[in-house]
């Protein structure tokens, strides 16, 4: 770790050398003579920005400190030589706010709960929120205890209190308690928050905690033990606020409702097509009841081919011919658009079997058990007719 890097100093834009190129396939590999870009470490994703020299303009897309050296990846050479660098600055701050935030937080649930974090990641794609961080504790959390470490966590915040970089000699490191997740050697970085937090870290951070804004938990879910919080800072929870916000108003006026009185229009909503659809299956009851009595039946196998019946009518549908008729095997078809929606039920035999050879003729998909299977094929009516019948010459039709 080196605490003279540019990375520690707030430096926007910085002069260099190019000591070397190499072409690494898709990006190039480039070390300069200056550590001004954040290399990828401590959870915490690497700086982007711009190379500029010999007239050219390149973006660096990622860096990373490999085997002793900062290389730069990015999308196009540069010859060795003179540069000017730039860095971009709404990513770093991003990322210094989120980071800072994450120690406060985490500082505050191990000073309650004695829990640690034992795993921290920045704009990752396996949050369900998309660039959310991810934190993971080794102890569980409630909601409504989050809750109260993100209250406390905000009032730091207001207290604008002082962030400090510490670098305390190895006899000095043994007379201090400090939070981390391994066992360090060489220069040992601290960042303290003033009264809330002191954690090793190599990570880029604030001057006071004013500079983070808003910190905000999105969720919490068990994982390994322990729990896993999502949760933003600063110019990220403004955005995700934004966000959230923008698409409240959009179906507040969907709904011909406010947001205050959103969830009861929601409410007022779900009511009314589970009665719509309490008067639909009572409908449909009544259609099979009358499909049934207005047929002569006998064992056999059915094709029948209906127009506009969802797939879970058609499943009611094929249960009540097998229940109430003393048919052996119905095939059910619902054209719904360019596709059949359809369901094959069998008191005999494998449906299994059945579905797999009329998907193989059929350019169908689908799925189940031994008595019944539901799917869609991608044919015709006249095609769904003329390869149920080679597989069955002697199948009645209706519908």
């Amino acid at each position: 770790m080196n605490r003279e890097a540019l990375y520690y100093k707030d430096i926007k834009e910085f002069d260099a050398t190019v000591l070397s190129c190499e072409n690494a396939g898709e990006y190039f590999r480039i070390v300069l003579d200056t550590e001004g870009f954040y290399p990828e470490g401590g959870g915490q994703p690497s700086d982007h920005g711009k190379i500029i020299g010999n007239g050219q303009e390149i973006d660096v897309l990622d860096v990373q400190i490999e085997k002793g050296k900062v290389v730069h990846y990015t999308d196009a050479p540069l010859d060795c030589g003179h540069v000017h660098c730039i860095i971009d600055w709404d990513r770093r701050m991003r990322n210094t706010q989120n980071h800072s935030g994450e120690h406060i937080l985490s500082g505050l649930v191990n000073k309650k709960f004695g829990y640690n974090n034992v795993g921290f990641h920045m704009d990752t794609q396996s949050a369900q929120t998309k660039g959310a961080m991810t934190i993971d504790f080794d102890g569980v959390l409630t909601w409504n205890e989050l809750m109260e470490i993100e209250n406390k966590a905000n009032a730091i915040v207001v207290q604008d209190r002082k962030v400090s970089v510490l670098w305390p000699s190895k006899e000095q490191l043994k007379d201090l308690h400090y939070r981390s997740k391994k066992e360090l050697s060489g220069n040992v970085r601290l960042i303290e928050i003033d009264g809330a937090d002191l954690c090793a870290c190599c990570g880029t951070h604030v001057h006071t905690t004013g500079e983070i804004g808003m910190i905000k938990c999105l969720s919490i879910m068990n994982y390994k033990g322990g729990v896993r919080v999502e949760m933003v800072c600063g110019k990220d929870a403004l955005d995700d606020y934004r966000k959230k916000h923008e698409l409240l108003q959009r179906v507040s006026r969907m709904l011909s409702s406010n947001i205050d009185t959103l969830e009861e229009a929601l409410q007022s909503q779900r009511r009314e097509k589970e009665e719509r659809e309490k008067k639909l299956g009572s409908l449909y009851r009544e259609y099979f009841m009358l499909y049934k009595t207005s047929r002569k039946w006998v064992e056999g196998v059915y094709l029948i081919l209906v127009e506009n019946m969802e797939p879970v009518q058609i499943r009611q549908f094929c249960d009540f011919l097998l229940r109430e008729t003393c048919v052996k095997t119905v095939i059910i078809g619902s054209k719904l658009s360019s596709q059949y929606s359809y369901v094959i039920g069998t008191k005999t035999g494998d449906a299994r079997e059945i579905g797999k050879k009329l998907n193989a003729t059929l350019n169908g998909r689908g799925g189940g058990t031994k008595e019944m299977v539901q799917g869609a094929f991608l044919s015709t009516k006249e095609e769904v007719i003329k390869e149920v019948k080679a597989m069955d010459p002697m199948v009645h039709f209706e519908e």
